[in-house]
């Protein structure tokens, strides 16, 4: 967090905050966005979401050099709406005292703040060679991520680079003009050393506003093997400020030996799947339990409005734990959000896993009690 000195008062000296979101970034997709709300909701009594939605028009262009740029910008703001309608459900059923409200970028471009902020911040990278080096050093992260082209010559990289430099100007002017109206704390599921380089003064020289932002890098945790709760949408990606705050974790087999999980997989088997595939039905009965090997799935409802994504899993995720236990039909549908590999434990391979290694079976079924009885203690809480 910046500056460090606010460290412990950032939640009882500031009770207002921006959270961005950053369109095709997996930090702002389900469980990921669903995990800062939540730490948002819990510290906090207003926020706007920042939507990034007209300056996705940059990484359309990244991934599509050729296109007009009214048509990138049409898709921009689609992805953004997108977004929104998505996600609205979420926040505004989330529980808590925090009032949410989504400020796409599109709205903040009619401030008049805008282009005074834009024409500063091109003025000081075209003459402060740190600052300039600083816009590099993001570029360089921004095109070697995401949604991007193969450039098959410098021609092309420079305008690629050129895209990315003007994209963090652009994106900095619009997410300052809300500081400069009172909203000082700004919440990132990341880091941008850019906005933390200006929030701890490294750049005097921009507006004062801008110089008393408090930028909050957001870290998300996870490791080994996880369940995630897909009755709202969240895993275990931890959500900690720089104040080290720690969240609930549903490890899987935590402290199971090496040779103990080996056991596991050996009663196993692994499937690939390729990018849409199906892998569980919402409604069909089957009482397999599931653990992601590489890549990832999405959990999501068909609804009359379209496709509403819970959850995202990733390499460790476990996942239909609880018709594994009931052998109730599955309450959502999970498909592969991206090639992936995923290991498959049925009942009957279990039922021999119960007679070869009692131990761990016992363990595994343990673990899936304590995620249910969390989850059944929340909403008893909640009603």
């Amino acid at each position: 967090m910046a500056p460090a000195r606010l460290s412990d008062t950032l939640t009882t000296e500031h009770r207002t905050c921006l959270l961005g979101v950053s369109l095709g970034s997996k930090n702002s997709e389900g469980a990921r966005f669903e995990a800062c709300v939540r730490w948002v909701s819990a510290n906090f009594d207003h926020c706007a979401l920042l939507v990034g939605d007209s300056i996705y028009r940059y990484t359309v262009q990244v991934a599509n050099p050729d296109i007009p740029a009214e048509a990138a910008r049409r898709q921009a703001l689609d992805k953004g709406s997108e977004f929104i309608q998505t996600h609205r459900q979420l926040v505004e059923s989330y529980p808590g005292e925090c009032r949410f409200e989504f400020l796409p970028l599109s709205e903040v471009e009619k401030s008049p703040d805008f282009p005074i902020y834009h024409a500063e911040l091109l003025e000081l990278y075209e003459h402060d060679d740190s600052f300039r080096e600083l816009v590099g050093d993001f570029a360089d992260v921004y095109l070697g991520r995401g949604e991007k082209a193969e450039h098959e010559d410098d021609v092309a990289w420079e305008r690629a680079l050129g895209t990315a430099v003007a994209y963090l100007l652009e994106e900095s002017a619009l997410m300052f003009c809300p500081v400069g109206q009172g909203l000082q704390v700004t919440i990132y599921p990341g880091a941008i050393k850019t906005f933390q380089s200006i929030a701890e003064g490294g750049y005097p020289m921009v507006p004062r506003p801008l110089a008393q932002m408090v930028f909050v890098a957001m870290r998300l945790i996870k490791g080994g093997m996880y369940f995630f709760d897909d009755d709202n949408g969240s895993d275990n990606e931890s959500v900690v400020a720089e104040t080290d705050l720690e969240r609930e974790r549903h490890e899987f087999l935590a402290g199971a030996l090496e040779e103990d999980l080996q056991q596991l997989f050996a009663h196993t088997e692994e499937l690939s799947y390729r990018t849409g595939d199906g892998i569980v039905q919402r409604g069909r009965g089957d009482r397999t339990l599931y653990i992601v090997s590489d890549g990832e799935i999405e959990v999501s409802l068909d609804e009359a409005g379209g496709r509403r994504q819970l959850a995202i899993g990733e390499t460790g995720s476990v996942f239909g734990e609880q018709s594994f236990l009931d052998g109730q039909p599955r309450s959502a549908t999970v498909r592969a959000r991206t090639d992936c590999r995923v290991r498959q434990l049925t009942s009957e391979r279990f039922e021999e896993l119960r007679r070869d290694a009692p131990q761990i079976a016992g363990e595994l079924v343990f673990d899936i009690g304590q995620v249910l009885s969390t989850r059944l203690r929340r909403q008893a809480a909640k009603s």
